[in-house]
């Protein structure tokens, strides 16, 4: 079971308290059962945005993007990060950039490669231009339920983690405490997102957020919060989609509430050093982000989820140096990222099948490829000689992801009142389409009785020029009598019934040979004009514009037809008579 936990309120005073979470206690607080209060935006907005050393206050607050995210595929993104020493002395720059910021070209062995991305940015890039980019234009989709992801993808050493989180995240005692300038895609996020929520309308909408924070190390799912749990499982669900057993969720009200969930998260967390990275990532890491959005006026609840993934880095073993516990790491990894290249092949090929079960991570990460996510992903490559091969590799893979196309959805769950008002709309729609259709029918057949009879005054040679002339489709006479007679007799014969329930019946009696049952209309009054004795009395009816006097004078010609159409195939069987079978024998 998914242990829950409420915001709390905030006050209406100026400034806003931040709860303090100890490390050491916060698996107590989350397993607890504690009172749950709600987050309610702030009332007093101008205030609150007056203050600009607020921790909800983020300076970027007023700058935009100038990326637009496209809700169909995958965003990519490419950053190359500066050569450390040893790349210095090794190696030489073999990465060229397009003017436009969209394609690059890598060198390797004298042939060049050209790959064309949403944005491309170079070592001397910043990180405030790395979220405005990639992150940014994710914050609104977010709050209207939209589920996204931020995946950071690359060899290792590329720089992933700084990129997605900032400098210090790989150390406990350093989360959050880095320069402010250096913060990552993550933090910048968050701290977006708050401000977002702090800064709707009192009373127009109700927020809960929690925080998870899980593992994959060597094909396991582990609870970074709660690190005594066993290994954790996925599951999916055509109501709830993907979701994972019992992982912890704490409340959290702002960023620095998220900070000392990483900061306990951390101390966790896989690490290890290799030749290419002193403090390589030896796991696959997910901060969850869930909010729920409650808004007051229509009782509509929508939730999203925000994934902030840190990846592994693919590894050469030649390369890396690692050896025994180290080096089954590395083969995991490098087994989870193949499995996630299969995954973006299939994708990108539109295959039926796509191995989403092949690993965790792919499982997990099922709705941001392929699935109801908006998805940015940031390649994290090197652009030094020394590592073209790994460069280009992680580019191919960027380029495949490209084609990969998402279906986003808003997650909503509609409120009892917005059900019953949607059920009544339908009711009005549907009765009123069938008046429509009942017009239109009525329209029709009184058209096509009108024509058909039209037709039948005239010569074979007169009916074959017209149709040439005006091109208008007629059914063969049918040997049915109730064709043969037309509906405007029906409608004299009936006339105590309303026009349109007259040609209702005629419709079913069309039919008789699948609904024999129906018989009973008619057969009282057919029996009564074979014998001669049907008489007629014409009653106008106001809504139905007939004229009566042509239909007097077709009379005796459509009589003596259809008695002879009955006379042929009357048995003598009086059962059968009684269900009305006589009425089509052997006029098939």
């Amino acid at each position: 079971m998914e242990e829950e936990k409420s915001l709390s309120s905030l006050s209406d005073s100026d400034e806003v308290e931040e709860s303090q979470i100890d490390p050491e206690e916060a698996k107590d607080k989350v397993i607890g059962e504690p009172e749950v209060p709600t987050l309610q935006p702030r009332k007093r907005y101008s205030s609150f945005i007056s203050q600009p050393n607020h921790p909800e206050v983020p300076e970027l607050v007023h700058q935009k993007s100038d990326i637009k995210m496209s809700k169909k595929g995958v965003n990519v993104f490419v950053r190359f990060r500066p050569d450390n020493a040893t790349e210095q002395k090794l190696g030489v720059q073999c990465v060229d950039y397009h003017p436009d910021q969209k394609k690059v070209s890598v060198s390797c062995d004298g042939i060049s490669h050209g790959f064309n991305f949403r944005r491309i940015f170079p070592p001397e890039s910043s990180q405030e231009q790395i979220f405005l980019s990639c992150a940014l234009p994710l914050v609104e989709s977010i709050l209207e339920g939209y589920n996204c992801a931020i995946l950071a993808y690359g060899q290792t050493g590329a720089g992933k983690t700084y990129s997605l989180l900032g400098p210090g995240y790989d150390h406990p005692e350093r989360v959050g405490k880095c320069d402010q300038e250096l913060r990552g895609v993550a933090p910048r996020l968050l701290q977006s997102i708050f401000h977002q929520i702090y800064s709707t309308v009192s009373g127009e909408a109700v927020y809960k957020v929690y925080t998870s924070y899980i593992q994959i190390y060597n094909e396991k799912i582990f609870d970074l919060l709660n690190p005594a749990k066993e290994k954790l499982k996925v599951y999916q669900d055509t109501d709830k989609g993907l979701w994972i057993t019992d992982a912890t969720k704490v409340p959290s009200k702002n960023v620095k509430e998220v900070n000392q969930i990483l900061e306990l998260g951390t101390k966790y967390r896989v690490t290890a050093a290799t030749n290419s990275n002193a403090e390589s990532s030896r796991s696959h890491a997910l901060l969850i982000l869930t909010i729920t959005k409650h808004l007051i006026n229509t009782g509509t609840y929508r939730a999203s989820q925000v994934y902030m993934v840190d990846l592994c880095g693919s590894e050469r073993i030649s390369k890396t140096g690692v050896v025994e516990e180290r080096l089954k790491e590395a083969q995991n990894i490098n087994k989870s990222l193949l499995s996630l290249g299969n995954v973006i092949n299939a994708l990108a090929e539109k295959r039926k099948h796509i191995p989403y079960r092949d690993s965790k991570m792919t499982r997990l990460l099922q709705n941001s490829f392929g699935g109801n996510s908006l998805t940015s992903l940031l390649l994290c490559c090197s652009s030094n000689s020394t590592n073209a091969l790994e460069t280009i590799s992680t580019l191919r893979f960027g380029d495949r992801a490209n084609m990969v196309h998402n279906r986003p959805v808003i997650n909503q769950r509609e409120s009892a009142d917005d059900l019953r008002r949607l059920l009544t709309e339908s009711n009005v729609k549907l009765i009123n389409q069938q008046k429509v259709i009942r017009y239109q029918n009525e329209r029709i057949i009184e058209m096509e009785t009108i024509i058909r009879e039209l037709f039948s005054m005239m010569g074979s040679s007169q009916v074959k020029a017209v149709q040439r002339k005006i091109q208008i489709p007629l059914a063969p006479m049918s040997r049915n009598p109730f064709d043969k007679l037309g509906v405007n007799t029906f409608v004299c014969i009936f006339s105590f019934l309303h026009p349109a329930d007259v040609l209702s019946m005629v419709g079913v009696c069309k039919s008789f040979r699948q609904r024999l049952k129906c018989e009973n209309l008619w057969r009282y009054f057919l029996i009564e004009l074979k014998q001669g004795r049907m008489g007629f009395k014409f009653i106008p009816v106001e809504t139905w514009d007939i004229n009566f006097d042509k239909v007097e004078s077709y009379w005796e010609i459509f009589k003596d037809k259809f008695i002879k159409s009955l006379a042929k195939g009357m048995p003598e069987d009086p059962e059968s008579a009684s269900r009305g079978i006589h009425l089509f024998h052997n006029m098939r």
